[in-house]
């Protein structure tokens, strides 16, 4: 075979998507990962689903089942304002977060942004990945469940 024909043939073949990798919008991002499913579940419990659907864009601080798990069951009254306290309004990247004090939330608490050996921290929990993509703004995850007062 030429190496016209290859280069051909190789073009031809479709491409091995990886939907975990892929870009979706916040919920399904979440949901494709698999280490968000009670954040996820919180967020719908909360009548977010839409709101992180689009149009507009917004910044999710999303804490892992792991970290749901450490603080166990959240009382059911609060939960609406914990959810909401970890969704900020607009897409803010890292680059956003480091120049920026506090970032407002949608519960209505702002977060308080520092810099601390090079990491960032939201209201003084690090921030353990950061940038990921969506078609409805960003995630940056956490290694603790945010609690409001």
């Amino acid at each position: 075979m030429s190496y016209q024909e290859q280069t051909t043939r190789d073009q031809t073949v479709a491409p091995i998507r990886d939907d975990r990798l892929a870009t979706h919008d916040l919920i399904e991002t979440l949901a494709a990962d698999g280490n968000f499913e009670l954040f996820v579940a919180a967020l719908k419990t909360a009548g977010l689903e839409g709101h992180l659907r689009g149009p507009d864009l917004s910044t999710l601080f999303a804490p892992s089942d792991q970290a749901w798990d450490r603080i166990g069951a959240a009382d059911p009254n609060k939960l609406g304002d914990i959810v909401r306290h970890h969704v900020a309004p607009g897409a803010r990247t890292i680059a956003d977060l480091r120049k920026s004090d506090t970032v407002p939330t949608l519960e209505g608490t702002p977060l308080t942004v520092r810099v601390n050996d090079g990491q960032i921290e939201v209201d003084g929990q690090r921030l353990v990945r950061t940038d990921i993509p969506c078609t409805t703004g960003v995630i940056h995850t956490l290694e603790t469940v945010l609690l409001v007062e």
